[in-house]
């Protein structure tokens, strides 16, 4: 379903539930900016949208209003937290949100000119807006064989390249940003849209991984078992590069803690060919989920 910006009285609601979570912008203006055309599968109507979680007036300015010292560079992206109020700015973008009870109320202006921005933001919202639930990984994964199997790693480690072009057969669950939450029959991963901003990958059912496997680039293909503790320290590391965790890092740790118990992780040593498909299939095919 397309976003839908009409709500009749009002601010006109823009929205998306990703990860179970509902996060929308109440647009301010008449003309609707290029940020209707994000994640067109994860959309939500104006009446679902009125009972986010998450809930900014939103505005946008022409041209490239946030320039650095000189004009001739953007600032970094940077985040913080004062209390219970979430700062975020980066180029051509500056948002505040605080908590209300289980939900986040705020503000945002970004730049008309393209939507690449407000997606990056509301990453790192959801990523805060997930604490204590579940972890937003830097993460892909592959359904194959009935069973979902997560890759992560570093940039440039082959998460995308794998879920892309190496399925060995499977298809695409998420690209490069995974939702992994705490739920009561155990860990569920949801897919998100933020490696394609235009949600052309389409939108999966959550569903409970087989393994978590962390990548490494090497020789030859090797699998390797890791211990729960290992399995958290890692995914703690993974969820930092979705949005900087800001403060006591407790509550994450301890759902990284939850998901190592009941979730087996392993390194993944790979060279960039479907050949570790074989040492999966062995390894992991022929055992309960």
């Amino acid at each position: 379903m397309r976003g839908d910006c009409s709500g009749g009285a009002g601010p006109r609601l823009l929205g998306w539930e990703i990860a179970g979570t509902v996060l929308a912008l109440g647009l301010e203006g008449s003309a609707p900016p290029p940020w209707v055309e994000l994640f067109p599968d994860f959309a939500v109507s104006p009446g679902r949208a009125r009972g986010a979680h998450v809930l900014l007036a939103a505005r946008s300015v022409s041209g490239w209003f946030n320039r650095g010292q000189g004009d001739t560079a953007p600032p970094t992206w940077s985040s913080s937290l004062a209390g219970d109020t979430l700062l975020l700015e980066g180029p051509d973008l500056a948002a505040s949100l605080h908590r209300e009870g289980d939900r986040l109320r705020g503000e945002l202006v970004a730049s008309g000119e393209g939507g690449w921005i407000v997606a990056f933001a509301l990453r790192s919202i959801l990523h805060h807006a997930l604490r204590g639930r579940g972890l937003l990984l830097h993460a892909s994964g592959v359904v194959r064989r009935g069973q979902l199997l997560l890759f992560l790693g570093r940039s440039g480690a082959g998460k995308t390249t794998i879920a892309r072009e190496l399925a060995g057969g499977g298809r695409p669950f998420s690209l490069d940003r995974v939702a992994l939450l705490r739920e009561e029959l155990g860990p569920v991963a949801h897919p998100t849209p933020f490696s394609d901003f235009q949600g052309r990958a389409g939108r999966h059912e959550p569903t409970r991984p087989r393994a978590l496997l962390f990548l490494e680039q090497g020789p030859r293909h090797q699998l390797e078992p890791l211990s729960a503790g290992g399995v958290a320290a890692r995914l703690v590391q993974h969820s930092l590069a979705s949005g900087p965790e800001l403060g006591d890092i407790s509550a994450p740790l301890e759902v990284a803690s939850w998901i190592a118990e009941r979730i087996p992780g392993f390194r993944l040593t790979f060279r960039r060919d479907e050949g570790f498909w074989t040492i999966l299939d062995s390894e992991l095919g022929g055992q309960e989920r």
